[in-house]
């Protein structure tokens, strides 16, 4: 859902709210991953033993669009804030194998809020040529769990020009991202 202002020619302001879900249910509610030999379980890699809910995120924005084909500039600035729930993750959990006597099991872990800052500046500097930069700041709580907030990175940073050169396009791009921790596999 969006509401969005026109107030002037090139200017535009909107609010918008949205919600999603992911259908992993399908998959995570029915894994049964396993190495037999002749028939026996020798090795379960995943299992699934409870049932997993839907990851689902709520989304609010106040953004600002101005667009100026003369000048052949677009800036994009948005402000939002997001609330996920139910992260999906795996474990261990324990199984009779001849292997290990483990397994991973899918599971809802944990909820998370991200808060943050963006935009995107693109400029058409000349009819085959453009520079792009474009900037994020964003804050992330994911209590208990504040590995998961680790796993954003509170800065990126990026700036992309390009220009064609005899039907082809070439680029030349810097790119920032501040420390994060990966996640999962």
């Amino acid at each position: 859902l969006a509401i969005n202002w026109l107030p002037a020619d090139g200017h535009a302001f909107r609010l918008g709210y949205s919600h999603g879900a992911s259908v992993l249910g399908l998959y995570a509610n029915n894994t049964d991953i396993k190495l037999t030999i002749n028939g026996v379980r020798y090795d379960q890699r995943y299992l699934s033993v409870e049932e997993v809910d839907p990851e689902t995120i709520n989304s609010i924005e106040l953004g600002y669009l101005f667009s100026k084909p003369q000048w052949g500039l677009n800036l994009d600035v948005r402000a939002f804030h997001n609330r996920i729930n139910g992260i999906v993750a795996s474990q261990t959990i324990s199984v009779p194998d001849a292997f290990n006597n483990k397994a991973k099991s899918y599971h809802n872990e944990t909820d998370a809020t991200q808060s943050g800052l963006e935009y995107q500046l693109r400029w058409r500097t000349g009819p085959k040529s453009w520079l792009a930069r474009s900037q994020s700041w964003v804050s992330s709580d994911s209590a208990p769990d504040e590995k998961m907030a680790l796993s954003v990175p509170l800065h990126t940073l990026s700036v992309l020009a390009a220009h064609e050169v005899s039907g082809f396009d070439v680029s030349l791009g810097y790119y920032h991202t501040d420390h994060f921790l990966w996640q999962g596999g």
